[in-house]
Protein backbone atom coordinates (compact mmCIF):
# COMPACT_ATOMS: atom_id res chain seq x y z
CA UNK A 1 0.00 0.00 0.00
CA UNK A 2 1.68 3.23 -1.08
CA UNK A 3 0.67 6.05 1.01
CA UNK A 4 -0.07 9.88 -0.60
CA UNK A 5 3.20 11.38 0.18
CA UNK A 6 5.83 8.97 0.09
CA UNK A 7 9.16 11.27 -0.16
CA UNK A 8 7.99 14.16 2.67
CA UNK A 9 10.09 13.85 5.70
CA UNK A 10 12.99 11.69 4.83
CA UNK A 11 16.40 12.24 4.22
CA UNK A 12 19.02 10.57 2.70
CA UNK A 13 22.10 8.90 3.88
CA UNK A 14 24.20 10.98 2.12
CA UNK A 15 22.26 14.09 3.42
CA UNK A 16 22.42 12.80 6.97
CA UNK A 17 26.16 12.46 6.63
CA UNK A 18 27.11 15.22 5.05
CA UNK A 19 24.80 17.28 7.99
CA UNK A 20 26.98 15.29 10.52
CA UNK A 21 30.23 16.59 9.03
CA UNK A 22 29.54 19.85 8.67
CA UNK A 23 28.41 20.44 12.35
CA UNK A 24 31.31 18.68 13.57
CA UNK A 25 33.27 20.92 11.43
CA UNK A 26 31.56 23.87 12.76
CA UNK A 27 31.71 22.78 16.29
CA UNK A 28 35.64 21.45 16.39
CA UNK A 29 36.00 25.52 14.48
CA UNK A 30 34.43 27.06 17.20
CA UNK A 31 36.42 24.98 20.20
CA UNK A 32 39.47 25.04 18.31
CA UNK A 33 39.51 29.22 18.00
CA UNK A 34 38.81 29.39 21.82
CA UNK A 35 40.95 26.72 22.91
CA UNK A 36 44.25 27.58 20.74
CA UNK A 37 43.34 31.22 20.53
CA UNK A 38 45.09 32.33 17.48
CA UNK A 39 42.57 35.37 16.83
CA UNK A 40 42.29 38.40 19.48
CA UNK A 41 38.89 38.07 21.51
CA UNK A 42 36.59 40.27 19.13
CA UNK A 43 37.37 38.08 16.27
CA UNK A 44 36.96 35.14 18.18
CA UNK A 45 33.64 36.22 19.35
CA UNK A 46 32.66 37.25 15.58
CA UNK A 47 33.76 33.68 14.37
CA UNK A 48 31.78 31.77 16.84
CA UNK A 49 29.08 33.35 16.30
CA UNK A 50 29.40 32.42 12.65
CA UNK A 51 29.25 29.34 13.07
CA UNK A 52 26.34 29.01 15.61
CA UNK A 53 24.31 30.53 12.94
CA UNK A 54 25.94 28.43 10.47
CA UNK A 55 25.24 25.49 12.83
CA UNK A 56 21.36 26.41 13.23
CA UNK A 57 21.51 26.43 8.99
CA UNK A 58 22.91 23.29 8.57
CA UNK A 59 20.69 21.65 11.30
CA UNK A 60 17.20 23.15 9.66
CA UNK A 61 18.05 21.99 6.16
CA UNK A 62 19.87 18.95 6.83
CA UNK A 63 17.90 17.12 10.02
CA UNK A 64 14.50 19.03 9.72
CA UNK A 65 14.73 19.29 5.96
CA UNK A 66 13.85 22.71 5.78
CA UNK A 67 13.99 23.69 2.09
CA UNK A 68 12.43 25.41 -0.64
CA UNK A 69 10.02 22.85 -1.91
CA UNK A 70 8.22 22.40 1.79
CA UNK A 71 4.97 24.54 2.40
CA UNK A 72 5.82 27.96 3.48
CA UNK A 73 3.55 27.59 6.61
CA UNK A 74 5.84 24.88 7.63
CA UNK A 75 8.91 26.33 7.13
CA UNK A 76 7.43 29.34 9.02
CA UNK A 77 6.65 26.93 11.69
CA UNK A 78 9.98 25.02 12.10
CA UNK A 79 11.92 28.55 11.94
CA UNK A 80 9.96 29.82 14.93
CA UNK A 81 10.28 26.87 16.57
CA UNK A 82 14.57 26.57 16.18
CA UNK A 83 13.92 30.89 17.05
CA UNK A 84 11.88 29.50 20.62
CA UNK A 85 14.45 26.63 20.87
CA UNK A 86 17.53 28.95 20.90
CA UNK A 87 16.12 31.92 22.99
CA UNK A 88 15.18 29.51 25.75
CA UNK A 89 18.88 28.00 25.49
CA UNK A 90 20.58 31.24 25.52
CA UNK A 91 18.23 32.88 27.72
CA UNK A 92 18.26 29.71 30.40
CA UNK A 93 22.06 29.99 30.09
CA UNK A 94 22.27 33.27 31.03
CA UNK A 95 19.65 33.57 33.91
CA UNK A 96 21.47 30.58 35.71
CA UNK A 97 24.82 32.34 34.97
CA UNK A 98 23.64 35.36 36.24
CA UNK A 99 22.02 33.74 39.10
CA UNK A 100 25.31 31.50 39.62
CA UNK A 101 26.87 34.69 39.90
CA UNK A 102 24.38 36.38 42.54
CA UNK A 103 24.49 33.61 44.91
CA UNK A 104 28.64 32.96 44.56
CA UNK A 105 29.51 36.32 45.62
CA UNK A 106 30.55 37.25 49.05
CA UNK A 107 27.90 38.96 50.97
CA UNK A 108 29.30 42.49 52.18
CA UNK A 109 29.07 43.16 55.61
CA UNK A 110 26.48 45.41 56.94
CA UNK A 111 28.14 49.12 58.42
Amino acid sequence: MESAAPDIGKGSFRSYTAGLCLAIILTLGSFGCVMLRPFPVPLTSVIILIAAVSQIGVHLTSFLHLNSSSTPRWNLIIFCFAVLLVSILIGGSVWIMSDATHNMMPQMPQE
